[in-house]
């Protein structure tokens, strides 16, 4: 199958005069695509040869983008090349709703990018129907390798990738089909992965996990070896609910397989009560796991009231961790992302509603929290950002001098943030040093409202993506700051 590429030059502009600029970081430029409707960035990446990889969807009527599929939405790629400008842009789909989640960059230079799709026609015409997973395999220049809808005649959904360094692509995600690719269910929500072959996105071989409740993998790694996939397992509990129908208990699960498809290990994670994980990294000695907890169990660090940010660091062997601690205050804190440092030690983006126990400068309303932990599980430092209204993490980097940028956005008019002239929320960039000591925080504000959604780090920069929000119509940007 072939696609015309679509250089997408008429969607990159100046910024208008409406905008604050963040004096104090470094933008180098910023671009904004999307004439109309509501174009969004669920994934970017980084791309070995500079500039990024966007996966989204769109619902822009114009041609900016390729061909108009119809339905709700179209998936939608972007290669932005080092200097701003689009090297190709391409939707794909059918009449039904279709969107792109995430993206890879494959070793020949091309992409993957999974998502999902209700279409059962154009680039969809393989769909069993339902919701199925939606991937398509890109050259580099943009021309279409193949396209694979993945599932059964019931809902399935792709949640996570992963390319290994020979090439070999891992998609994982949940199905309640039991026909088609997918075959067998256990009942609700099987989780599932599948290796795919290269030449035409064919499943190689399938593995399924679940018991009568609803099960996923919500994350994908390669390793040198195998595969890591996390997510959740739904364990039946002693009672019933009142109707007499069991009562499931969700669990965080890590599961070790190897390239031979074989199980190396299946470690449930956590305790009594919520457990949740939301990123993973290796490391020298095995995982490290990064999420939130409220457990009382008697394997699990003393809660400290609500839901406190979680770090586990789990060995090679999946059956015995080298250290767990929570860290938090009274109320309500949630992990983001965390960066491995030099020396096992760890700095952490997430955020607090506290304003007691291991968190001090709270603003009064939720807070983005960055907390520095050492090699052993200690906290070292912490600081908080934000101001009277809530504040949402977007990402953070290292930067050159060996301090921090963390990005998020806003509605807040005070404290950290300042006074900025978009009426509803406004993107911010803040700078921390090595110490975590707040630098500065400026607001990155587009037109009536904006956010930024994610922040990357690349070899030629540090790139922030997001959204203007004017009335019904939300408009994709993207900005290239200096990475010093």
């Amino acid at each position: 199958m072939r696609r015309a590429v679509t250089l997408v030059t008429c969607i990159l502009f100046l910024y208008p005069a409406a905008i604050t600029r963040a004096e104090n970081a470094p933008v180098v430029w910023e671009a904004f695509f999307g004439t109309d409707g509501v174009t969004t960035a669920h994934r970017m990446i980084a791309a070995s040869e500079g500039g990024v990889y966007i996966a989204g969807d769109t619902d822009t009527q114009d041609a900016s983008f390729g061909t108009v599929h119809g339905g709700e939405r179209d998936a939608l790629v972007l290669r932005i090349g080092p200097d701003g400008k689009p090297l190709y842009a391409v939707r794909f789909g059918g009449s039904g709703d279709d969107r792109f989640t995430d993206v890879l960059e494959t070793p020949d230079g091309g992409c993957v990018l999974i998502g999902t799709t209700t279409s059962t026609d154009g680039d969809a015409r393989t769909s069993r129907g339902g919701t199925d997973g939606f991937i398509a395999r890109l050259h580099a220049d943009g021309s279409v390798k193949w396209i694979k809808c993945l599932g059964g005649t019931q809902d399935d959904e792709l949640l996570s990738a992963a390319i290994s360094s020979e090439g070999e692509l891992l998609v994982c995600g949940r199905s309640k089909s039991r026909n088609g690719d997918l075959r067998a269910n256990m009942g609700g929500w099987d989780a599932f992965a599948a290796l795919l072959d290269d030449a035409d996105g064919k499943p190689r071989w399938v593995i399924r996990y679940g018991q009568a409740g609803d099960d996923m993998f919500s994350n994908a790694r390669a390793t040198d070896d195998g595969w890591l996939l996390l997510g959740v397992i739904a364990e039946e509990t002693a009672g019933n609910a009142a109707d007499g129908r069991p009562v499931f208990r969700e669990r965080p699960i890590a599961l070790m397989i190897s390239s031979e498809n074989e199980e190396v290990f299946l470690t449930v994670l956590g305790g009594t009560g919520v457990n949740r994980i939301v990123d993973v990294q290796r490391t020298d000695s095995g995982w490290m796991f990064l999420g939130e907890t409220n457990s009382s169990s008697i394997l699990m660090p003393t809660p400290r009231g609500g839901l406190d940010v979680w770090l586990l660091h789990l060995r090679d062997t999946g059956t015995s961790t080298l250290f767990q601690r929570t860290f938090g205050g009274s109320s309500d804190e949630s992990a983001h992302s965390f960066l491995p440092l030099d020396y096992g030690e760890t700095v952490i983006l997430a955020t607090t509603l506290s304003g007691d126990g291991q968190v001090t400068g709270s603003h009064g309303s939720e807070d983005l929290w960055i907390l520095s932990i050492a090699a052993t599980g200690a906290l070292q430092w912490q600081q908080t950002i934000g101001g009277g209204e809530p504040s949402t993490p977007a990402g953070m980097v290292r930067t050159q001098d060996g301090g921090y940028l963390v990005a998020g956005y806003t509605a807040s008019q005070d404290g950290d943030i300042g006074f900025h002239a978009s009426a509803g929320a406004t993107g911010f960039i803040a700078k921390l040093a090595h110490n975590g000591n707040l630098i500065y925080t400026q607001p990155f504000s587009y037109g009536p409202s904006s956010s930024i959604h994610t922040m990357i780090q690349a070899m030629d920069g540090i790139y922030v993506a997001g959204s203007l929000h004017n009335g019904e119509a939300e408009t994709l940007f993207v900005a290239k700051l200096d990475a010093d």
